[in-house]
């Protein structure tokens, strides 16, 4: 499997550099990495579309000026790609995610992921505060599904506060097989991990979902999540921006959810419902 990476210039950076991954991630790109004064965007060859790339609206914004090149990466240089640029997510000295080449530290939750294609590199705000918003929820004995589970991260800090059982659902090949290279080395091989999209959860139930995704899949998916979790069911949502939460909780309203909690951080969001 190859990616196209694109590397951007943009000026201003902000807020630009930010809405530029918010529409980028509508056109299907995955991950998003910021070096120096360039932002980098990964999208699998076999769904890139120049055309769609062309036509992002913030490359036609009046005042933004955005200068990219394209590049393909062979699948051989990914685990060099991921070490250069993933850096450990410590959340409020109760839980480090890290890889196998930091160091650890003392902390109540230690999680360490196998360092090969791991999408969501870029995300660490909104992997912090799904960490952060998940440290307030009582998992014991729930079941627990993480939709867009990635590393299986989440997944793995769900059974670590004693959840019962638990789904990691990803569509990406490269993310489902290191979910399960994941979840056994850390010690939960019993976590159910499934190469599949929400249609694969259609028929299931659970007291609380994960979805750590963008802003038009939760969207999309909220009817769903609504059908999956009963009464007082809890869902924990991030991976867009403070300027689309709104967009959510309108969502999550119709849908029959109430806001608990919202947390935001460098422009990311994190929002936390109940189902009534």
């Amino acid at each position: 499997m190859e990616y196209i990476e694109v590397t951007f210039q943009v000026h201003p950076q902000e807020p630009w550099t930010d809405l530029l991954a918010d529409a980028l991630g509508v056109i299907g790109f995955e991950s998003f990495m910021q070096q120096d004064n360039f932002f980098l965007a990964y999208i699998q060859k076999k769904d890139f579309d120049e055309e769609a790339l062309k036509n992002v609206w913030v490359l036609h914004e009046e005042g933004v000026q955005v200068l990219y090149k394209l590049d393909t990466v062979p699948n051989e240089n990914w685990n060099k790609k991921w070490e250069e640029n993933f850096h450990p997510v410590k959340v409020d000295d109760r839980c480090l995610i890290r890889a196998t080449f930091h160091e650890s530290e003392p902390v109540d939750y230690e999680i360490v992921i196998d360092p090969k294609m791991a999408f969501g590199t870029g995300h660490h705000d909104s992997t912090f505060l799904m960490v952060r918003a998940m440290m307030e929820v009582d998992f014991s004995g729930k079941r627990v599904l993480d939709m867009g589970s990635g590393t299986g991260v989440l997944a793995i800090l769900a059974k670590m506060r004693d959840a019962g059982y638990t789904k990691a659902v990803d569509n990406n090949d490269w993310a489902y097989e290191s979910t399960l290279e994941n979840v056994k080395s850390n010690g939960y091989p019993g976590i159910e991990v499934v190469l599949g999209d929400i249609d694969s959860v259609q028929d299931d139930s659970y007291d609380v979902v994960l979805a750590n995704i963008n802003r038009n899949i939760v969207i999309d998916q909220m009817p769903v999540y609504a059908k999956l979790l009963p009464n007082t069911g809890l869902l924990l949502t991030s991976g867009f921006f403070e300027h689309d939460a709104p967009l959510i909780k309108d969502a999550a309203r119709e849908q029959g959810f109430s806001l608990l909690r919202e947390n935001y951080r460098n422009d990311w969001a994190q929002l936390v419902f109940e189902k009534m």
